[in-house]
């Protein structure tokens, strides 16, 4: 069953091509890899070529047949944001969680949730916490 945040979002998502049903279904609750985040990421915005992060992505060990979690998709996500030339906002989104997080990802996660791409989940970031493709479809809608 689809959950009611996630239904419009995925509706969306596959009818305009982003992402597709896995076996005739939603699949709202299926984790997702970090090479969907990528793939989706290309078909949304032709102009961008997720082959550019690769370099990144070594930087920060992070393979394409990995579970994408929130880091990653922060760190992900912050680069495009950066390559598209998307501005970042000023604000300040306070999560409760920041001084757990790694040096490397802080900046990342001010800016997606400051873009509102990604959003505090209960107060925190939650950075290990496994992105779904609920979560997913509305990343795509909302970037």
């Amino acid at each position: 069953m689809t959950k009611h945040w996630a239904k419009a979002p995925l509706e969306k998502a596959i009818s305009k091509g982003w992402m597709s049903k896995v076996e005739d279904k939603f699949a709202p609750d299926k984790v997702v890899y970090v090479e969907e985040l990528l793939a989706l990421l290309d078909t949304k915005d032709p102009g961008f070529k997720a082959d550019s992060l690769d370099k990144l992505l070594d930087q920060y060990a992070i393979q394409k047949s990995f579970v994408l979690n929130r880091q990653s998709a922060a760190l992900i996500l912050n680069a495009y944001a950066k390559e598209t030339g998307k501005a970042i906002p000023a604000n300040l989104v306070q999560i409760s969680d920041e001084a757990a997080l790694a040096q490397w990802v802080k900046d990342p996660v001010k800016a997606v949730l400051a873009l509102g791409w990604l959003s505090p989940q209960a107060g925190a970031f939650n950075p290990a916490n496994q992105i779904t493709r609920g979560e997913l479809a509305v990343i795509a809608d909302r970037i």
